[in-house]
């Protein structure tokens, strides 16, 4: 469904009627938000077992801990995104003013940063024997949250699309 919906989606050389255009916001924006709700499930895995880590760290700061589970977990969220990052880069900008996709694509390319950089150093910083993981986990962590934030916060803001083309979207549990 995922290819017919993509195919669907691609620019045409004709002038686009309002109802063609509907259908782009549509299917784009059905695409984007459905890229972020499968990635969410291993990225939540992921930060509650390296929060959970983190709360043991908190007690002990010389602790140390087998982190097997956490680089699998963290593998598997850095897959999803990347999967997730594809389908973003395969929508279309529908309205610029709203910039759905770029905002989008922002924030998907955040995660992949902290998946990429800030979380590996996380996990070496978690299994050193040095004293202060807490300040310095914090130091890697505390920039990239913040803007993961902002980035998310943008996205949502984003979803004005819906009003503005007066969509009416029912998710359809599965």
């Amino acid at each position: 469904m995922v290819l017919v919906l993509m195919s669907a989606s691609c620019k045409s050389s004709t002038p686009k009627t309002v109802i063609d255009k509907e259908a782009d916001v549509t299917i784009n924006y059905i695409l984007i938000t459905t890229a972020f709700k499968d990635s969410k499930a291993s990225r939540l895995a992921f930060q509650e077992k390296l929060t959970v880590t983190l709360d043991s760290l908190l007690h002990q700061d010389k602790a140390l801990v087998n982190l097997t589970e956490e680089y699998a977990l963290l593998e598997k969220a850095k897959n999803e995104n990347k999967k997730a990052l594809l389908i973003i880069e395969g929508t279309n900008e529908v309205d610029s003013t709203i910039a759905y996709r770029q905002k989008s694509l922002s924030l998907f390319k955040c995660f992949d940063s902290l998946y990429t950089y800030e979380y590996p150093k996380v996990l070496t910083i978690m299994q050193s024997l040095t004293g202060n993981k807490k300040e310095l986990i914090f130091k890697i962590l505390g920039p990239s949250t913040a803007q993961i934030k902002m980035k998310g916060t943008e996205m949502i803001n984003a979803s004005e699309i819906l009003i503005k083309y007066k969509l009416n979207l029912i998710e359809i549990p599965q």
